[in-house]
């Protein structure tokens, strides 16, 4: 009777393995429904906060990100793959601290920076845990060089030649140095920053987010999934971009609504006094 009852004419494994199936996607979708998806949260001083809020809606809409690929690892990985003509990105540490110490002279009206990674020693204490050291703390090659033969990792390869090769006294040194985490409010040019709470390379811990509340320059947009440059969305992620509908809609509110901008040539008192 047993034998019958497990045999496949039965029927009962096939059924048994559907209903099986259909719960794993129903907690599948559950779960993605209640603690994926989920608004951005929008971090900046009130009147910059006010302008992103009524000019870029996408900051205040619920972010989707990929469904059968949300975690950030992946998005990071992914991205890479499935965006056939992916944004070209600029250094984001080199622009924004060159916006802290350019302040107004910087020559720009504002600025975006996608994933950028406010504190290097996060960065690196990040990508050392074993996952994220396994899949993305691999050595830059750079065989010329006979110190960089034998790094390893992002860390050995900047002791050994980064900090080397631009003067810097340590890699402690330059760390401090290529930090923008504590330069924000040096920063006088309105910069949207785009990260990602679970971006491996820049922890959510590091993030700026008090220095951004009493910046009138700075805003921080949180996603709480997007990795690192990764950001997916839709269900075919190959034709929809959150980061490149984030640069448009904010392009376009830069240019087409300027006065609601923070006042770049206000006089401090100071300044006014000696005019």
């Amino acid at each position: 009777m047993l034998s019958s009852f497990l045999s496949p004419q039965n029927g009962t494994w096939a059924d048994t393995f559907s209903l099986l199936l259909a719960l794993a996607v129903a907690l599948y979708l559950g779960y993605y429904w209640a603690c994926v998806l989920q608004r951005p949260r929008l971090v900046a001083g009130p009147q910059f906060l006010a302008f992103l809020e009524q000019h870029c809606s996408i900051t205040t809409e619920t972010f989707y990100p990929t469904l059968w690929c949300f975690e950030g690892r992946l998005q990071s990985i992914f991205q890479v793959f499935l965006q056939s003509q992916p944004l070209v990105f600029y250094q984001r540490i080199l622009v924004l601290n060159h916006l802290a110490q350019a302040e107004q002279a910087a020559g720009l009206v504002a600025a975006l920076t996608l994933s950028a990674c406010w504190d290097s020693f996060e960065t690196t204490r990040s990508l050392e845990t074993p996952f994220n050291s396994l899949l993305f703390n691999q050595s830059p090659r750079c065989w010329a060089l006979p110190t960089c033969g034998t790094a390893h990792t992002i860390r050995q390869f900047d002791e050994r030649y980064t900090s080397v090769a631009f003067g810097y006294q340590d890699c402690v040194t330059y760390y401090k140095a290529a930090s923008p985490r504590t330069k924000v409010d040096a920063i006088q040019i309105p910069v949207l920053c785009l990260n990602a709470a679970d971006d491996p390379f820049s922890p959510v811990g590091a993030l700026p987010i008090q220095a951004a509340q009493q910046s009138p320059y700075v805003a921080l947009l949180i996603t709480a999934r997007g990795g690192h440059i990764g950001f997916l969305e839709g269900l075919l992620p190959w034709q929809h971009c959150y980061m490149s509908r984030l640069l448009h809609q904010y392009a376009r509110a830069i240019f087409q609504h300027p006065e609601g901008l923070p006042d770049l040539w206000a006089l401090s008192p100071s300044e006014d006094r000696n005019s």
